[in-house]
């Protein structure tokens, strides 16, 4: 099980020596990234990526310990994650793809991810009134829409949402629907390059 981690803004250089940042990250489990995005759907933000592909820069990695569980019974506990980590309960601060790394890890390993890598979210949610206005827009937006900023507007909003398709991991069903043409790893490969286009 290996925690990949990426930065999402640039002052991320200043700030992780001080173990802060902002960063995105997912959780690589059998071959496979998830992570959790936003979008105004009630159905599965959990999304899947080849390792250390999500489109952000690419930080470190973090072996966090071998996995003690089975390829079906981590789907299980993805499927039994989507109504907890649906698209319409993403939030930038309060419930993040940080969130959902540190959510699946303890449930493959007793353990959390390290806390430096939601720290600065935990800061910006407890003291938000101190946050300039445009990024209280951002945090305070309706659901799904937080995750429609991007690399192009961060001169207005330098905090860098990502979207998951929401597909049902392991089925190929959804809403976003998908193929059912599932390989080992549990998701198929025109899946796999349908949700690579999506978050580009």
């Amino acid at each position: 099980v290996v925690l990949h981690v990426y930065d999402l803004i640039g002052e991320n250089e200043r700030l992780y020596p001080i173990g802060l940042g902002a960063f995105h990250s997912g959780l690589e489990v059998f071959g496979e990234e998830y992570s959790f995005g936003g979008h105004a759907g009630s159905y599965s933000g959990i999304f899947a990526i080849p390792p250390k592909s999500a489109p952000a820069i690419y930080r470190c990695s973090v072996d966090m310990g071998p996995a003690t569980i089975s390829q079906s019974e981590l789907q299980s506990i993805l499927s039994g994650m989507e109504k907890q980590f649906a698209g319409n309960k993403y939030h930038l601060l309060e419930q993040n793809c940080n969130s959902f790394s540190d959510a699946l890890c303890r449930k493959i390993l007793g353990k959390g991810i390290p806390g430096w890598v939601n720290r600065l979210a935990w800061l910006g949610n407890t003291f938000q009134c101190f946050l300039p206005k445009h990024l209280r827009d951002v945090v305070n937006a309706p659901p799904g829409e937080n995750a429609g900023v991007t690399a192009e507007n961060a001169h207005a909003s330098p905090v860098v949402s990502f979207s998951g398709d929401g597909f049902v991991l392991g089925t190929g069903s959804g809403e976003s629907g998908g193929s059912s043409n599932n390989s080992g790893s549990g998701i198929g490969e025109d899946e796999r390059t349908l949700r690579r286009s999506r978050m580009e």
